[in-house]
Parts: structure tokens; sequence; C-alpha cells
């Protein structure tokens, strides 16, 4: 196998267009609004698998609105998380996040000393 050039790679780039009704903002405020909706929508996919947030009919609005507001509190953690990361230059997508995140361990360990004490 070989790696392609960076001019094969300009050879391929191809074009992606946006349409909106929206005549007072720029193309990169356009493309940005774009990519935002991207990244929410990819997170609430993803949240939904990691959460079992699929459609469950409850029998009071209580519960709906509840359902609701630990989906919304969940995304809120998940972007918080995001930003500060981003903030380091880490652009990882949630479900990255999560497979490194997961290989962290933390261990807990309580001993005795020769004077009886527990440290």
């Amino acid at each position: 196998w070989s790696t392609h050039g960076e001019e094969q790679a300009i050879a391929e780039y191809g074009a992606y267009y946006l349409r909106t009704n929206v005549s007072t903002l720029d193309e990169k405020s356009i493309w940005d609004y774009y990519n935002l909706i991207r990244e929410i929508e990819c997170t609430n996919r993803q949240l939904k698998t990691d959460l079992n947030l699929r459609p469950i009919y409850h029998q009071t609005d209580d519960r709906s609105e509840a359902h609701l507001f630990f989906g919304l509190l969940a995304y809120w953690v998940v972007n918080n998380i995001r930003v500060q990361l981003k903030g380091k230059g880490i652009r990882h997508y949630w479900k990255e996040i999560v497979r490194i995140m997961s290989t962290q361990k933390a261990v807990t360990t309580e001993a005795t000393n020769m004077l009886g004490e527990k440290v």
C-alpha cells in the first residue's frame, strides 16, 4: 500500500452546499451553525444509546417532563466536558471520550500502620 500525496487529496476535494433562508448571516456563520447542529444531533444520538433514552411512553406529564429534563441535563454535562476539552485542543466525539474515560480506573486503599492508625 502507499499513501496519497497532497496533490491527490486536493484533487479529490468535493463541494458542500448549504441552503438557508436567513440572509443576514455570512458563509462562515452559516457553516458554524450547521456544524453546531450536527454536533448536537450526534451527541443526542449517542446519549440515546448510552442512557437508553429511547421513546418511552409515560403515564403522566410530570414523568415526561422529568425524562426530558434528564436528557437535557445529560446533554449539558456532555457539552461542558467537550467545551473544556476543546479548550485544550482535544476535539473528540462523545463516543471516543467515553471510550478513553472507560479505561481510567480509581482505587481506594486502606491500611493500618504500626501505630494502629488507618491510613
